[in-house]
């Protein structure tokens, strides 16, 4: 009987151990590194997405403008747990002016309103009639403050 009853709390411990395991081995470490990628509007198709990348914090994302076009965009998370399906926004105000040759730190709440590794994106938007214009951009999930980073609240 006393076998039994040290045996319990025994394995209550070993399972509370291995959760805290599990969900420590299923972190994403925060993605700081800048991509580059160049959005493409036309009359034809006015939007455009950067690929998608895990955010492993909650700090703010990361858009740096290095072309001279001016376009809206807006940070997006994939709320179907990394399908690639249905990206919603995840500020409160949605599109934001991108102005040529600026840096932006863009608040969002995809880590707090998701989980730890959703992926995220930022989708361009340019009013365009008939031809096609290019903007590049370099753009991390993850983002280290600096100065003289225009600040994208909320």
């Amino acid at each position: 009987m006393r076998g039994k009853i040290l045996f319990l709390p025994l394995f209550i411990l070993g399972f509370f151990v291995s959760a805290a395991i599990s969900v420590h081995a299923d972190s994403y470490p925060p993605d700081y590194t800048d991509s580059t990628f160049t959005f493409a509007f036309s009359g034809f198709d006015e939007d455009d997405y950067t690929n998608g990348r895990r955010k492993g914090s909650d700090s703010s994302m990361y858009l740096n403008n290095t072309s001279n076009v001016e376009f809206l965009a807006e940070p997006q998370a994939d709320s179907q747990y990394g399908t690639g399906t249905k990206y919603v926004k995840v500020n409160y105000r949605g599109y934001f002016t991108v102005k040529p040759g600026k840096k932006y730190e863009v608040y969002n709440k995809a880590h707090e309103w998701y989980w730890d590794g959703v992926q995220v994106r930022f989708h361009g938007h340019k009013d365009l009639w008939i031809n096609t214009v290019k903007a590049t951009i370099k753009w991390s999930p993850d983002y280290y403050p600096e100065s003289g980073v225009t600040v994208i609240g909320l």
